[in-house]
């Protein structure tokens, strides 16, 4: 074939060339190790510095959280050189090579490695970095460490034997807002709020579990258990619930809730099943406001959440679980009801929860949400109806009055001669009543109801 001739020149050439590379190679040591042979080595390389500019010793890391390197390499006159290719290592604590990876060089000397995830369910504990830099055959070394600690997800795994992601949907920066129980009965809050104007993004994922398996043989039983049973639910306040549907989570039979918040973008789901291989039964509640368009946000946040055969936890969180009484059931006005003006009064009325102790009382709670503050009226009563004070519609409200009701204990008195008093109940259901002036009467304040509270 034409040019067969120049093909065989062109490698008896690269022969010569690969000999000599060889042979030089030969003669120069990669990584010297005395004294003797660094004297060997041409001035500039034997002169390099590397520095490790991060991680320092005080660096500590998250499980699941991203790292990278950065080192600066000086020259014999302490200029920046940036003419080697450089890379790093990283070992975790038990000495296994987690990563290899190049670094990059930039301005001043400074050569960064991409970042990379700490992996989850990893070693804890003082990783080692190694950071190599290359100027021909030579190679000049930093060396360093980082700790790498639990995640907040393995932390709970620890503690209470489940795995569940905290919600990071739309960026949000996600924390630990409620601990309470322990391994066999209790629950955990995660989530967070994104910085906006008047209408926060937030994502919220609850987790509850008891001991046991609960009765969820239906609708009504659902609604008890989570009412009865659990009793807190969760990071807004439920007005309402809808019909508990049948629902199979991870391959469990169980059942899907919507709940009602007390404000119209409130969007509340709970997912409630029972877990064989623990025997416990499990609730999960997502609450988020404006999430991301086009994504399940609730299926996002809970489908996280693992059991992970073989953990053995045994963690007491830094609250006890409260053991407290079902709310009271509220009874009228209904969910909602209108009223104008004070032709008759307006009463409240819920089921007794049992007969009262003497130092027993009804506590009473209404608020208005004025002006995004949260102006709040505090009534006591050992029947279970309260009339609303007339005087309630002349002070400034938004027309949406709220109202939720517990039973609490007296255990003494404050300076002011005012009831000390203490939970023997959790909360109801958080009820609303629409609550306006005559038309045509002269207003007595301003209107300031910036918020959808129905």
């Amino acid at each position: 074939m034409p040019g067969t001739g120049g093909c065989r020149a062109q490698r008896v050439a690269w022969c010569w060339i690969v000999a000599a590379v060889m042979a030089a190679c030969q003669a120069q040591p990669v990584a010297p190790t005395s004294a003797v042979q660094a004297d060997r080595l041409p001035s500039v390389a034997r002169a390099l510095t590397v520095r490790l500019l991060y991680p320092t010793s005080d660096t500590s890391v998250a499980m699941g959280d991203s790292m990278s390197v950065i080192v600066q390499v000086l020259d014999a006159e302490g200029k920046s050189f940036g003419g080697g290719e450089a890379q790093i290592k990283v070992e975790d604590s038990l000495g296994r090579l987690m990563v290899v990876a190049p670094m990059q060089p930039g301005k001043d000397g400074v050569y960064r490695a991409s970042s990379w995830l700490i992996p989850h369910r990893t070693t804890a504990g003082r990783w080692t970095v190694r950071a190599t830099v290359m100027n021909g055959a030579t190679a000049r070394q930093a060396e360093g460490s980082f700790e790498v600690i639990p995640s907040l997800s393995e932390t709970l795994l620890q503690k209470y034997g489940f795995w569940i992601a905290p919600p990071t949907l739309g960026g949000i920066e996600p924390s630990l807002v409620a601990e309470r129980g322990d391994d066999r009965n209790g629950l955990v809050r995660l989530g967070g709020a994104s910085p906006a104007s008047h209408v926060l993004p937030e994502a919220w994922v609850e987790v509850q579990w008891r001991t046991g398996q609960a009765d969820l043989s239906g609708p009504e039983a659902v609604r008890r258990f989570l009412l009865d049973d659990l009793g807190d639910l969760g990071f807004t306040p439920i007005r309402a619930l809808g019909a508990a549907m049948p629902f199979s989570f991870q391959g469990r039979p169980g059942w899907l809730v919507s709940m009602r918040g007390q404000y119209a973008y409130d969007d509340v789901q709970w997912v409630v099943f029972y877990a064989p291989s623990v025997d416990k039964t499990y609730a999960i509640g997502t609450t988020v406001v404006l999430p991301p368009k086009g994504v399940n946000a609730h299926a996002i946040m809970r489908d996280t959440f693992e059991l992970p055969a073989g953990v053995v936890a045994g963690g007491v969180a830094p609250e006890p679980l409260p053991d407290l009484l079902p709310g009271p059931r509220l009874v009228r006005p209904a969910l909602g009801a209108g009223f104008v003006g004070e032709t008759r009064p307006i009463t409240l009325a819920w089921e007794p929860l049992k007969d009262l102790g003497q130092n027993e009382v009804y506590l009473v709670t209404l608020s208005t949400n004025y002006d995004e503050g949260s102006p709040s009226h505090t009534y006591t009563t050992r029947t279970p109806t309260l009339d609303v004070p007339a005087e309630l519609l002349h002070q400034p409200n938004c027309g949406v009055f709220n109202w939720d009701v517990r039973l609490m204990r007296i255990v003494g008195t404050v300076k002011d001669g005012t009831p000390q008093l203490e939970a023997e109940s959790y909360a109801s259901l958080f009820f609303y009543f629409l609550w306006v002036r005559p038309p045509d009467t002269p207003a007595e304040f301003l209107p300031l109801c910036p918020n959808a509270q129905y």
